[in-house]
């Protein structure tokens, strides 16, 4: 007999549990648009062995629930799901196991790439190589000049440190997207909640705070020296290792805060494949506060 298709819609649900009869033996499409789901059980799903299609596309989800809709929709308990439609891209990276998934890119990674455009791969890997090799160069350059002015060297050393650390982050990123090439949405959630995405964006974070805060001191300290040239006393080699120590203080402190904050799964650096805190696809996610205030309050600042 011909398995005629169903199509269903739930209304005005917070909690979807076992006890939810749906239709199991027919149901090949479940629409939870405009719920505001809270809890979803996922023996719940797990009784929908011929689900074809699920849509979710007006629903901004918890991660929380999240999880249980992916744990719910495995291969043995939904092995014909081929459909996933969500609000966010960041989404369908809860769902490796479904070949199709909607929103399918988020303008930087796509459902297959993490880098989804040739000309951003390449530039990513030619940025990289040029700030490793020249910030390299650099600090090779002023560890053998010896007799330039001590000061500026400081300054322009840890300016190339925090660059190196960009190269670094860059590098990293250009390397998992060698990996996943194809496949990205089979990696996507692991990649993005796993302490090596964590590190890495703490590495980006730190590199472009140090980098804000070196050159505000360098320009603040230049400001003095050719506004008051006489009043204005001299800066010690003590004193400047002291305030680059600080900043390198700060900028660290500035990139670790958010980590013990904000312990979810995918936690602040997690929101997207780059491991950045953005927030380009999805501006309201946790700490988006904080990010506007670090890259718009103080690099403004800065």
């Amino acid at each position: 007999m011909k398995k005629s298709y169903v199509r269903r819609k739930v209304h005005s649900c917070r909690w979807i549990s076992d006890e939810y009869e749906i239709e199991t033996d027919s149901t090949l499409a479940t629409n939870l648009d405009g719920n505001p789901l809270q809890v979803l059980e996922v023996s719940t799903l797990s009784a929908l062995p011929s689900l074809a299609s699920l849509r979710l596309t007006e629903m901004d989800l918890q991660e929380d629930v999240l999880v249980n809709i992916s744990n719910g929709l495995g291969l043995q308990t939904a092995p014909n799901l081929s459909h996933i439609y969500t609000l966010r891209f960041r989404y369908c990276g809860h769902f490796p196991t479904v070949p199709d998934c909607h929103p399918k890119t988020d303008g930087v990674s796509s459902f297959e790439h993490l880098l989804v455009r040739v000309e951003l791969r390449v530039a990513v890997w030619l940025v990289a190589f040029l700030t490793l090799l020249g910030n390299v160069t650099v600090l090779g350059g002023r560890g053998l000049a010896r007799g330039d002015n001590k000061l500026l060297s400081l300054f322009i050393r840890n300016l190339a440190v925090a660059d190196l650390l960009t190269g670094l982050y860059l590098l990293v990123v250009a390397v998992k997207d060698q990996e996943f090439r194809a496949e990205y949405h089979e990696h996507a959630y692991y990649w993005m909640t796993s302490w090596e995405c964590t590190i890495t964006g703490v590495l980006a974070m730190t590199s472009a705070e140090v980098s804000v805060l070196v050159l505000a001191f360098m320009s603040v300290e230049r400001w003095m020296c050719i506004a008051w040239p006489l009043r204005s006393p001299r800066l010690s080699l003590r004193s400047a290792r002291s305030v680059l120590a600080g900043i390198w203080a700060l900028g660290l402190l500035l990139a670790l805060a958010p980590v013990m904050y904000y312990r979810s799964k995918q936690g602040f650096y997690g929101t997207n494949g780059l491991c950045f805190p953005l927030h380009l696809d999805d501006p309201w996610v946790p700490g988006w506060l904080y990010s506007a205030l670090v890259f718009v309050g103080i690099n403004q600042v800065g």
